[in-house]
C-alpha cells in the first residue's frame, strides 16, 4: 500500500518546522555569579577571593569577563624642616593589584565582590573604594546586557553602576601615586568616559533589612555600554546576577522544544520512508 502524499507532507512539515525554529537559539541567558565556577573551574566552598587578573564566568556557552578596581589611601611620616610631617596619598589599582572575591551559593548575599589590596578579604564584597567591571564586549555580535541584579543591600547601603565604552576610561588605574582616590568616585566631576546608569539606596531603617535590586536595561531609560563598572556608595553590596539578551552571532544549542520537534520530523520521514520500502 503506498503511503499518502499527506502523510508524507505531515512528518516533512514538522521536520521543516524544526529546521526553521532550530536557528533561533535560546536567545536570552542568564549568569548566576554565586553559582558559576571562575574560568571553568570549580565554586569557591565558602568566601574565597579568586585572586588578581581576568575572569571569566559562563553560562549557556556564552562568557561574561568580571574583574577588579579599588582606591587605597596610605599614610606616611616623614621629618622635614625639624618637624614629623604626616603625608597622605593614594594609589589606583587595577586587576593586576586588586582581587576578585566570590560568595556562593544563590540568592542575596551571594555573587562577585572585591579585595583591595592590603585589605581583610571580610564580606568579599564590593566596598566603596572597590568596584567590579562586567566586559559585556565579548558576547556575540548584537548581544546586549539587559539586567544586573544587586544584592546585600541593607539599611543606608546603596551602589552606583557606571557605563563605559571603552577600557581606556580606567587608565588611572596603574598603581601609581595619585593625589586623589578614583574610587568612590565624585559624581559631580566623573572620570572621562565615565557615565552613571543607574543609583540606588536603601532607606529603609530597619538594619535587618535587605534587599536586592534588578537593574533592567536596554528599556528605553537605561542606555547600553560595552562594560559596566559597580561601585558601593555606602558599606558593601554585592554583584549577583547579569543577563544578556545574545544577538546573531550567538552559537548556543537549540531550545530544548526544537530539538524535540526536529527529531520527531527525522524519525517521522525515515519510519514512513522504511514503511514504504516493506510494501514494495
Amino acid at each position: 500500500m503506498a503511503i499518502s502524499r499527506t502523510t508524507y507532507a505531515l512528518a516533512g512539515g514538522l521536520l521543516l518546522g524544526a529546521l526553521a525554529a532550530a536557528p533561533a537559539m535560546a536567545n536570552t541567558v542568564t549568569w548566576n555569579f554565586g553559582t558559576i565556577g571562575a574560568n571553568g573551574g570549580t565554586v569557591c566552598a565558602a568566601n574565597c577571593a579568586l585572586g588578581t587578573g581576568v575572569f571569566g564566568f559562563t553560562a549557556g556557552g556564552n562568557t561574561l569577563d568580571l574583574s577588579a578596581y579599588s582606591s587605597v589611601q596610605y599614610s606616611q611620616t616623614i621629618y622635614q624642616d625639624g618637624h614629623h610631617h604626616t603625608v597622605t596619598y593614594f594609589r589606583n589599582y587595577g586587576p593586576s593589584d586588586t582581587k576578585l572575591t566570590q560568595k556562593p551559593g544563590s540568592g542575596n548575599e551571594t555573587g562577585i565582590g572585591a579585595q583591595a589590596p592590603k585589605s581583610a578579604l571580610g564580606t568579599a564584597e564590593i566596598n566603596t573604594n572597590e568596584a567590579v567591571l562586567i566586559n559585556a564586549s565579548l558576547l556575540p555580535t548584537g548581544s546586549e546586557l539587559t539586567s544586573l541584579m544587586i544584592g546585600s543591600i541593607q539599611a543606608n547601603e546603596g551602589f552606583n553602576v557606571y557605563g563605559l565604552s571603552s577600557l581606556s576610561s580606567l587608565s588611572g588605574f596603574d598603581g601609581g601615586i595619585a593625589a586623589k582616590a578614583i574610587l568612590p568616585p565624585n559624581n559631580a566631576n566623573l572620570p572621562t568616559g565615565w557615565n552613571k546608569v543607574a543609583s540606588y539606596t536603601n532607606n529603609n531603617n530597619n538594619v535587618s533589612q535587605q534587599e536586592q535590586v534588578n537593574l533592567l536595561f536596554n528599556n528605553g531609560v537605561l542606555p547600553s555600554y560595552s562594560y559596566y563598572l559597580v561601585t558601593s556608595s555606602a558599606a558593601d553590596v554585592v554583584l549577583e546576577s547579569a543577563a544578556a539578551t545574545l544577538g546573531s552571532g550567538n552559537v548556543g544549542v537549540p531550545e530544548p522544544a526544537s530539538m524535540a520537534l526536529m527529531l520527531v520530523g527525522v524519525l517521522g520521514l525515515g519510519a514512513l520512508r522504511f514503511a514504504g520500502r516493506s510494501r514494495a
